[in-house]
């Protein structure tokens, strides 16, 4: 067993990390609040001078003392000064305990202002619990190899669909790699008896700029048409199977999206997927605009595109444990 990381560098104490730094920052409000109770301070010393004279003057010194403390009192800012923080405190913990994460204070005030909304597909629009729902291979291999190699290869991956391959070639058993590789975006590699093969979507045969093969096109067109994420068992020369996994669409994800539309929010969705299994759970949620094959550090670019269209953008997805960590907008 190997420990990557103890104490304040793992995940969860980045966490809290985050939890404290949303409580220590200051919202407009708080600002406007804390300038406000500034201003109220020399009213309320000036309200108290203002009544100690004038009772003082027609004569009656016990009068002025007593009314000039009811003054301070009654106008006393600290109240104010002290009930926003405590109220940013105990939101904030009150929203990490309903598993909201809050980075940053003005971000929050600005959700009142959102009118696009952008989705991130597996995970959050879908359950992620992907199954392996066909498997095709061109003529030098048969379908079972193409699993039981491409299980092989992506078995040290931890991403939803390299389990369900590694699930679905279980019954059949996995053979052995080596020098298991991930290449951001794309896929995975490996080698097997002293070939190097790799497991990936669209992004890897664009890397590879290898074009489908005859053999696999039908199946490939199909399941894509259904909606169905693609993956490709290839060497470093040819394309050699090609497997199709199936995700369900979240039944409260239609839900949302129609609240959101109701209170007048438009609804984008991005995917690192290929653009025909993007487009075809887009139409079955109703979401025309779609950004699909998008790599992992390009997402922010989409966020970019909305915003220069004029819009005000929040970006849902899944991975509570990531939030601390993404440095971009």
């Amino acid at each position: 067993m190997r420990v990557d990381a103890v104490g304040d560098d793992t995940a969860l104490a980045r966490i809290q990390r985050l939890v404290a730094d949303a409580q220590a920052s200051q919202s407009r409000a708080q600002v406007l609040a804390d300038r406000f109770a500034a201003l109220l301070f020399y009213v309320a010393v000036l309200a108290a001078a203002i009544t100690f004279f004038v009772w003082w003057a027609v004569g009656d010194l016990n009068t002025a003392i007593t009314s000039t403390v009811t003054v301070l009192v009654i106008a006393c800012p600290r109240a104010l000064d002290r009930a926003i923080p405590l109220v940013i405190a105990l939101s904030t913990a009150v929203s990490a305990r309903a598993g909201i994460l809050v980075k940053d204070r003005l971000a929050l005030e600005r959700m009142r202002s959102i009118d696009t909304v952008l989705f991130d597909k597996t995970g959050t629009l879908t359950k992620g619990a992907h199954a392996v729902r066909g498997v095709a291979a061109t003529d030098r291999f048969d379908a079972e190899s193409v699993l039981r190699l491409a299980a092989a290869v992506v078995a040290d991956s931890e991403h939803p669909l390299a389990r369900a391959i590694v699930i679905a070639a279980g019954r059949q058993g996995v053979a052995r790699a080596s020098n298991f590789r991930s290449i951001t975006g794309r896929g995975v590699s490996a080698d097997i008896d002293g070939t190097t093969y790799s497991v990936g979507g669209p992004a890897l045969l664009r890397h590879l700029q290898f074009e489908i093969p005859a053999s696999l096109r039908d199946d490939v067109t199909g399941w894509e048409q259904r909606g169905a994420s693609v993956l490709y068992l290839t060497t470093d020369i040819e394309i050699i199977g090609a497997i199709a996994l199936e995700d369900e669409i979240r039944p409260e994800a239609r839900q949302a999206i129609a609240d959101l539309r109701e209170m007048g929010v438009d609804v984008a969705m991005i995917t690192g997927d290929a653009r025909q299994v993007a487009e075809a759970v887009g139409r079955d949620l109703g979401i025309t605009n779609v950004f699909a094959e998008v790599l992992p550090e390009d997402k922010d670019q989409a966020v970019a595109t909305l915003q220069r269209r004029g819009t005000t953008v929040a970006m849902v997805g899944d991975g509570v444990n990531d939030a601390p960590l993404w440095p971009g907008p």
